[in-house]
């Protein structure tokens, strides 16, 4: 029973995330987008939020902090932001602002700026790593162990162990 439970978790732990399954990589920024902590306003610092970039592998210009943040999106930044817009049964959320492109024959988002919202009570870094992926253009992917997975539970300070 126990060599069970280590291959089910070693597994969880290896295989979070099915990029390949993911719809949204076809989407792309404007121009790199620069990441803006509202430090008054989360609690997620600038080592975790290019641990959650990095997870993506995705490039962005710089990361800064602001004492405090509007609730707008503002061309080419992605803003980290409490969730004080939230619904209550919400741990968080991205909004965007796009223009439709086409990649080929494909249609697809071309982002110009992106508002990600965390309830301020969540610390599990695994939710701003899902919220980063929206921020970047991917969307859920409801497999059971997947950081995309849309019924996810973020209360708990369990987080994946990343091989990043």
């Amino acid at each position: 029973m126990i060599k069970i439970l280590i291959l089910i978790n070693s597994s969880i732990a290896e295989t979070p995330m099915n990029f390949q399954e993911y719809s949204g990589h076809d989407n792309f920024w404007e121009s790199k987008p620069q990441i803006v902590i509202c430090k008054s306003q989360t609690i997620f610092t600038k080592k975790d939020v290019e641990k959650a970039v990095s997870a993506w592998k995705e490039s962005y210009r710089s990361i800064i902090y602001e004492e405090e943040c509007t609730y707008t999106e503002e061309s080419g930044k992605i803003k980290i932001i409490d969730g004080k817009n939230l619904n209550y049964d919400q741990w968080g959320y991205t909004s965007y602002i796009y223009n439709d492109a086409k990649v080929g024959k494909k249609q697809v988002k071309k982002f110009k700026s992106a508002l990600v919202q965390i309830n301020k009570n969540i610390n599990n870094i695994d939710i701003l790593i899902h919220e980063m992926g929206h921020a970047f253009g991917y969307s859920h992917y409801d497999s059971t162990y997947d950081i995309m997975n849309s019924y996810a539970d973020y209360s708990s300070s369990y987080t994946y162990n990343f091989p990043f």
